[in-house]
């Protein structure tokens, strides 16, 4: 807990505005509205237990300020700050043990959004990179093996919807069933539907029969991303 430092004032107070929720395997936190003087300063989310998992500071119904996430009570994982809204600033990973994992910074939601994971057996690494754009999704999506070559998922996107080729792959790096697919606006349609729009579309990557292959060259900058100084 020594790397948090609340956004939401000390003098707020909660009030629970939905229960915690249990469904299956999965579930839903308690979410509590924080406020000082009538107005919402920000919410936390508890879990069945009661104890702090997710705390997101609002400043004019916008998150503002840091918010923190929690893999297990005490143990923090993850401060990411915001600005009217948008993520902006350095946000820092941590592991379970407290240990810093890495960071990655967006300016006013722009940039490469990243998450780490250390496997028990494994080298910690770069999982996920998300390109991002005023805070939507926009560019490529890679969801990065341990080599750091390889993917076994990729997604284009478009502000913040889908709109480029979606690939898969098995652990053996082939792709899955049903794959590619292939997106214009959220849309699913066929490949001669996709590659006749992306004559006139220049967002839409091509398609090229050697990308079905799973190893990857990350651009420059996304590689200076992932290995900060």
């Amino acid at each position: 807990m020594n790397n948090y430092k609340s956004d939401i004032p000390d003098t707020a107070t909660e009030k629970s505005v939905s229960p915690y929720k249990s469904e299956g395997n999965a579930g839903s936190y308690e979410k509590r509205e924080c406020t000082v003087g009538g107005e919402t300063v920000g919410y936390r989310y508890y879990d069945e237990n009661g104890a702090l998992m997710i705390e997101t500071p609002v400043r004019d119904g916008m998150k503002h300020g840091i918010e923190y996430s929690w893999y297990e009570p005490g143990c923090l994982t993850l401060a990411a700050p915001y600005e009217s809204g948008l993520p902006h600033g350095t946000a820092r990973q941590w592991a379970v043990d407290g240990s810093l994992m890495g960071t990655y910074r967006l300016d006013r939601g722009t940039g490469y959004d990243l998450w780490r994971e250390q496997l028990s057996d494994g080298p910690l690494h770069v999982c996920e990179i998300h390109t991002m754009k005023d805070g939507n999704p926009h560019g490529f999506e890679w969801w990065v093996s341990e080599d750091q070559i390889t993917v076994w998922k990729e997604v284009h996107w478009r502000e913040g919807h889908r709109h480029g080729i979606e690939r898969q792959w098995d652990h053996e790096g082939n792709l899955d069933a049903g794959f590619p697919k292939y997106h214009l606006e959220d849309d699913i349609v066929d490949r001669e539907s996709y590659m006749e729009r992306q004559k006139t579309d220049t967002a839409l990557p091509l398609y090229a029969k050697a990308d079905d292959k799973n190893t990857r060259t990350f651009p420059d900058d996304a590689i200076a991303a992932m290995n900060p100084d």
